[in-house]
C-alpha cells in the first residue's frame, strides 16, 4: 500500500525537538544572567561616559552643592583641582555658614571648561555664582567659581 507524500513525519521532523530544547535552554540561561545581572548590579545598562561634557561635569557640581549645603569642607577639597584658582580655597573656607546650595542652570562648555551655575544661601543672602570645571586625566575637578560683583575672601 502507497502512501501519499507527507502523510507520515518524516523521518528528520524528530530530530527538530532537542534542537528546540537547546535554543529555548541556551535563551533561558541568557535571560536569566541578564535578570540576576541586572539585580547585582542596577544600572549597568545605563552608559556612564563621565567625561561627556554636560554629565560628569553636572553630577560633580550636585555634588560640591551638596557639600555646600552639608558644611562639609573636606569633600569641598576633595573635589578641587590640585591647582584649583585661590577663589576655590576661599569659597570652601565659606562652607560653614551656607545654609542651603543647588545647582541652578544647565552646563554649559568652552574650550573644554564647563561651567554651571548655582545658588548658595547663606544667612539672609542668596547668591548666584558659577561654578568652573575641568577634566584632569579621566576625571572631573573644581578649577573655579565665580561670583559676580563679590571678590571672595576667607573670613577673619
Amino acid at each position: 500500500m502507497t502512501h501519499p507524500q507527507g502523510s507520515f513525519p518524516s523521518a528528520s521532523g524528530n530530530r527538530t525537538w532537542p534542537l528546540v530544547l537547546l535554543v529555548g535552554g541556551g535563551l533561558l540561561f541568557v535571560a536569566s544572567i541578564f535578570v540576576f545581572t541586572a539585580w547585582v548590579a542596577p544600572g549597568f545598562l545605563v552608559a556612564d561616559d563621565e567625561t561627556e561634557d554636560g554629565e560628569g561635569a553636572h553630577a560633580l557640581a550636585t555634588r560640591i552643592m551638596t557639600a555646600f549645603a552639608d558644611q562639609d569642607k573636606a569633600e569641598l577639597r576633595s573635589v578641587a583641582c590640585a591647582d584649583a584658582d585661590p577663589a576655590v580655597a576661599d569659597a570652601i573656607q565659606q562652607a560653614p555658614g551656607v545654609t542651603a546650595a543647588h545647582v541652578t542652570g544647565q552646563a554649559t562648555e568652552q574650550g573644554g571648561i564647563v561651567t554651571i551655575g548655582g545658588r548658595i544661601s547663606a544667612g539672609n543672602d542668596d547668591i548666584d555664582l558659577r561654578l568652573v570645571l575641568d577634566t584632569v586625566g579621566d576625571a572631573w575637578c573644581w578649577r573655579s567659581v565665580e561670583v559676580p560683583g563679590l571678590e571672595l575672601h576667607p573670613p577673619r
